[in-house]
């Protein structure tokens, strides 16, 4: 007896296409093999599937194992507090390895088990891209000591008082320094200091935001370090062991008066989770379903009863929003928001999950030369309010 692998996952494999294992054996008319999904980091049995042979072919069996893997690596938005300075998450970007069972028929009508092959550890991102796009993960993203990447693409960071932000990485059980340069609108600069925050070997959030900033311990300085006075400010990080400083970040502090700002959270191609407030304008909608259903007449022979009802109602409120002018890197850092695997709008400390309507997106230039854009599109809670009717 004897198992091959023939099809295997690779590295960064994107969770919403086909992670497929494919193992073929040796043993002749084999009935079935069982495959089972591992989380690399912990060893924890994920789910396990029994893959029956196909008719004419027992020496070949494949499983696609995207489902249990998404399910696994579903984001948990509420993990996040607005006024975090960091948090662990171990999802969205994880460790994974498979192991595939001989399952042979005894004469009895029980199974034995015969070989086991044990596959090799596969980082797999919990991302959905556009057709045709690769993924973006390497290895350098999984470690600090070799050089950290923050996981997202956004091109330029604006946040707006009361906002909190977070940026992503993947870290190896190393220690970070956090530097915050502010400049008010005096260009006076202020500097505050945290000698290090302790971080898991997991992915982490580095709070950037407003609230974030203001909720940090400092070693050095003093809170608050941002008010309405504050500009600008940057926001550096390094390693505590090493001193590599990994990444430096410039905000820029919106003070426009904006009636209905939407923050929209989402899954990057990273797996990660990115921020963006969208406030050029917002209007609303209210789609009704529901039947029409005739009660016998003896049940309304008051003038007042209801003859006609309406046993259930569904009602869906639908939003159609437009960005603020973006850049070209920014427009197309948002096109991750249009096919990401999960989307979140912020309501107070909230997080509502929310489908995108993305059949067609209104795109406009502002100046020749296309260099400012801005986009129009709609959504729709992802959970419509039903009420029932007695």
């Amino acid at each position: 007896m004897a198992l091959t692998s023939i099809t295997t996952p690779t590295d960064y494999d994107i969770a919403y296409r086909p992670v497929l294992f494919e193992v073929e054996t040796s043993v002749v008319d084999l009935e079935a093999v069982e495959f089972s999904l591992y989380d690399n980091t912990t060893s924890d049995l994920i789910n396990s599937i029994t893959v029956q042979a196909k008719f004419g072919d027992t020496d070949n069996f494949q499983v696609d194992m995207r489902t249990f893997i998404q399910d696994y690596l579903r984001a948990d938005i509420d993990i996040i507090t607005p006024n975090q300075t960091h948090f662990n998450s171990g999802l969205s970007i994880r460790d994974f390895y498979i192991t595939a069972t001989e399952k042979i028929l005894t004469s009895s009508g029980t199974f034995n088990d015969g070989d086991t092959l044990t596959s090799s550890g596969y980082w797999i991102v919990n991302a959905a891209l556009n057709v045709g796009d690769s993924g973006l993960v390497a290895t350098e993203h999984f470690t600090t000591i070799s050089g950290t990447k923050i996981l997202t693409d956004k091109p330029t960071f604006e946040i707006r008082e009361g906002e909190s932000e977070f940026v992503s990485l993947y870290n190896n059980e190393e220690n970070v320094k956090v530097t915050v340069v502010t400049t008010d609108t005096a260009g006076i600069m202020a500097t505050g200091v945290v000698n290090s925050l302790t971080l898991g070997n997991q992915t982490c959030y580095l709070g950037i935001g407003y609230t974030n900033i203001n909720a940090l311990t400092l070693n050095t300085g003093t809170q608050p370090l941002i008010d309405s006075d504050t500009e600008s400010y940057t926001v550096q990080f390094e390693t505590v062991t090493t001193n590599t400083i990994f990444q430096q970040i410039s905000v820029n502090i919106d003070k426009g008066f904006r009636i209905s700002p939407v923050r929209f959270v989402f899954q990057n191609n990273y797996g990660a989770l990115d921020f963006f407030t969208c406030y050029a304008f917002k209007e609303q909608s209210i789609d009704i379903e529901s039947s029409i259903s005739q009660r016998p007449l003896v049940d309304y022979e008051s003038i007042t009863s209801y003859g006609k009802f309406r046993p259930n109602t569904s009602m869906s409120t639908r939003f159609r929003v437009g960005t603020q002018n973006i850049s070209v890197d920014e427009l197309n850092w948002l096109k991750q928001l249009f096919s990401s695997a999960g989307v979140w709008v912020q309501e107070g400390t909230q997080y509502r999950p929310i489908v995108l309507l993305t059949d067609s997106l209104l795109i406009e230039s502002n100046i020749q030369g296309n260099e400012v854009f801005n986009v129009q599109f709609e959504y729709e809670l992802a959970n419509a309010l039903r009420r029932q009717k007695g």
